[in-house]
């Protein structure tokens, strides 16, 4: 019984460690992938849930491709709509895109930064939450 004792105790102090280290609100707890590696894709927004927590159902033909090189475009009928910068922002705890839109056709662009926080970050998964509180869920782009 103490041979098996000195075995169990450290697996189960690994597997604590692991499960208790979540970088993100809802995880994962624990990957092998990179943050960048499971951020980079076409994403396609499957819903919405306001702070209050009512679910939206999103169907749309709108993507948003996010590039290793630090690209970010959004894609509507398959074409490019805005496009723009994207990093980790926050101890890579916040998602920030960067992109420049026409306010109108006689005025200059207009930067806009927008930060949200990173809920859940799978290759799978997508989930963040926006400065009013909406959670935006999203899932590949097939």
């Amino acid at each position: 019984m103490k041979n098996k004792m000195k075995y169990i105790l450290p697996i189960l102090s690994v597997l604590f460690v692991l499960t208790a280290c979540s970088k993100y609100e809802e995880g994962p707890a624990f990957s092998l992938l990179t943050k960048k590696s499971r951020i980079t894709g076409d994403w396609k927004t499957e819903r919405k849930i306001d702070k209050e927590g009512d679910e939206e159902f999103y169907y749309t033909d709108q993507t948003i491709r996010i590039l290793k090189t630090g690209e970010y475009e959004v894609h509507q009928n398959k074409d490019i709509v805005i496009d723009g910068e994207w990093e980790f922002a926050n101890d890579n705890n916040d998602f920030r895109i960067t992109y420049e839109l026409d306010e109108n056709e006689n005025s200059e662009e207009v930067l806009n930064i927008e930060e949200f926080e990173i809920i859940r970050l799978k290759s799978t998964e997508l989930w963040l939450k926006d400065i009013y509180g909406v959670t935006i869920k999203y899932v590949p782009a097939m």
